[in-house]
């Protein structure tokens, strides 16, 4: 019986590469995920698609990569991050490298 309970811990834990695919569960955790994609949506489809405000790919991009001195990739990059990613946080896919990548983009 022993056996069975540390397999079943050791996999509930899984690989590393598995911790950070997965999204944590529960209720609140959905709650705080979906309150998160709403905040970040329209930051992203004001760097994207000149939404609520915004200069859109073209603009952010010369923004990103003439005043703050980015490469142009790294730029595209950012948008499409700040874009897509809360679209991955709603399904709860990929949540800690896209909250990482967010708060790492937005310092």
């Amino acid at each position: 019986m022993k056996t069975q309970t540390t397999a079943a811990g050791a996999g509930a834990r899984g690989s590393p590469l598995a911790r950070v695919l997965a999204a944590s569960g529960g209720v609140s955790a959905l709650l705080l995920r979906v309150t998160l994609a709403v905040v970040l949506f329209p930051h992203g489809a004001q760097k994207l698609l000149g939404w609520f405000g915004g200069y859109g790919l073209s603009g952010t991009r010369d923004f990103l990569t003439g005043q703050i001195g980015l490469p142009d990739a790294l730029a595209v990059f950012i948008i499409l991050l700040e874009f897509f990613g809360p679209f991955l946080l709603l399904l709860g896919f990929l949540t800690r490298p896209v909250a990482l990548a967010v708060i790492d983009a937005s310092c």
